[in-house]
């Protein structure tokens, strides 16, 4: 009830640890008083981690209710939306009705107009803090950007203003900010690009040697790494984003995005400009493409050549999301038998050149070795893709591969 500029540090923290029973300090604080549309006085304050991250379940709401001083309910349901459970404090509110026992609020309808005063005051908060202090804020994202992900999947209401809140590392990241907002990246956007790209990756260090960046590198269109399982949930989502639709790059080739093709056309460049490399005719990359059909028959959707790779052999093409498989697992819902992927292969690349040849030879033990090859770079696919669930599957055939590698070499001889 005091004024702002009446409390200390000390008085705020040690209300945290009252009102929260923890032992840190908090890491943002909000002080917050308005006399209208309802008279409002909240304290909420933001720990400097949480539970759920050590699988201690589900956590409750951790804002107390009050009216004219009088608590009337601990931990609060329907005070603030469930995904912003973390938050800590306690909200006092002389606008709610109470029925005869002062214990519960009379008015449902007053309470859902109190959350919403609340919940948009909150947004308001995490934005105010993310401009007043980049680096704590994106600590902030790396522990609570769950919840926030949570609110854009299941709060429509303030979607939108929960996705400017998002961050994310990006083929472009700074090193001293590695973190960057949708708005952000919008600015930065190529002239005429059409799309926000995004990709799924453990980590950026893998997401720049995905096979599916190399096209998007090459024409120097940024794309968003989404590490999390959720996030391509998240994505699928929004769907799009200040008009411009968030696509996943393993869906999409890059030659279709408009910047793209505004650049060729200024460049005057052509589609068939490749064929100035060495590579397959298409009498050959049709024998090569019939020849792996074959050999992963059962496995396999369709097999074509494709000039969306630049030093990868082969992709995958319109499969599922990893993130979304991985959602699937571990929710415990029924994935389904093995999907048959579609593969595409690079006809440039010297691997697939020397693939063909050996296709086409008429020495059994060749066509043989070529026949491993194409399930080896099938599963190389899949596993460039985050697609391959039990990479034990592959070792006997690697195993193969490398003793017909070293069949030539002399064994050492016993007195040496």
């Amino acid at each position: 009830m005091k004024e702002k500029s009446e409390i200390s540090d000390e008085e705020h923290i040690d209300f945290y640890k009252f009102i929260s029973g923890a032992y840190d300090s908090p890491m943002f604080r909000l002080h917050y008083t308005i006399d209208a549309p309802m008279t409002i006085r909240a304290l909420l304050y933001i720990p400097q981690s949480h539970t759920e991250k050590y699988g201690g379940g589900r956590m409750e709401s951790g804002v107390n209710l009050y009216s004219r001083r009088v608590l009337i309910q601990t931990k609060a349901k329907g005070l603030l939306p469930d995904w912003l459970r973390f938050i800590k404090g306690a909200v006092d509110c002389e606008s709610i009705p109470l029925n005869v026992s002062r214990e519960h609020t009379q008015d449902g309808g007053m309470m859902r107009r109190l959350s919403t005063i609340l919940t948009k005051r909150a947004i308001r908060w995490f934005e105010e803090e993310s401009k007043r202090d980049k680096v704590k804020y994106e600590r902030f994202i790396q522990e609570f950007g769950a919840f926030i992900k949570e609110g854009v999947c299941t709060d429509q209401v303030h979607k939108m203003e929960l996705a400017k809140l998002l961050r994310f590392e990006t083929t472009k990241s700074d090193v001293d900010y590695p973190y960057v907002s949708l708005d952000e990246y919008r600015d930065r956007m190529q002239p005429n690009q059409t799309n926000i790209y995004y990709m799924n990756a453990p980590s950026k260090e893998m997401a720049l040697q995905s096979p599916y960046f190399e096209q998007y590198q090459e024409h120097g269109l940024e794309v968003l790494i989404c590490t999390e399982p959720i996030d391509d949930f998240v994505m699928q989502h929004l769907d799009t984003y200040a008009k411009h639709k968030l696509q996943n790059i393993e869906m999409f080739d890059a030659t279709m995005d408009g910047y793209v093709q505004h650049k060729k056309k200024l460049e005057g460049e052509k589609d068939s400009d490749v064929s100035v490399k060495k590579q397959l005719t298409e009498t050959q990359v049709k024998a090569l493409a019939d020849f792996m059909t074959k050999r992963l028959v059962g496995r396999v959707g369709t097999v074509k050549s494709t000039t969306r790779l630049r030093d990868s052999p082969a992709v995958l093409a319109d499969h599922e999301s990893a993130q979304m498989r991985k959602i699937y697992r571990m929710t415990g819902q029924s994935m389904g038998p093995t999907p048959k992927y579609n593969l595409q292969f690079n006809p440039q690349h010297p691997l697939i050149r020397k693939l063909y040849t050996l296709s086409q030879s008429e020495k059994n033990e060749q066509v043989e070795t070529a026949g491993l090859l194409t399930e080896q770079i099938f599963d190389n696919a899949i596993i460039a893709a985050g697609l391959l669930e039990d990479p034990r599957s592959i070792v006997s055939r690697l195993n193969t591969i490398m003793s017909r590698m070293v069949d030539d070499v002399e064994e050492p001889s016993a007195d040496k």
